[in-house]
């Protein structure tokens, strides 16, 4: 699968309790999934696994803010800005 076709969607945004990781295909490979605060802080991580297509981060005890979801394996790699509100 071309990374770029993954098709990656981050909802809802702005999200107040659970953010969703969805990806469009199966994935062939794991998938390991960063919340990151906006001073670089790995606030939380997950992963989706080979065969899955979804990761779900619970925000709830999250400061409001705009955060980055960063998808990565061994040999790519991207980001989504997500907003959680309160």
């Amino acid at each position: 699968i071309d990374f770029e076709q993954l098709n990656i969607t981050v909802f809802p945004n702005p999200s107040a309790d659970l953010i969703a990781i969805q990806i469009n295909d199966l994935a062939d490979e794991n998938f390991q999934v960063e919340l990151i605060d906006m001073n670089g802080k790995v606030a939380k991580t997950a992963q989706i696994n080979r065969g899955s297509t979804i990761a779900y981060f619970d925000t709830q005890t999250m400061y409001a803010g705009t955060y980055i979801v960063k998808i990565s394996s061994k040999k790519y790699s991207t980001s989504k800005k997500v907003v959680i509100v309160k």
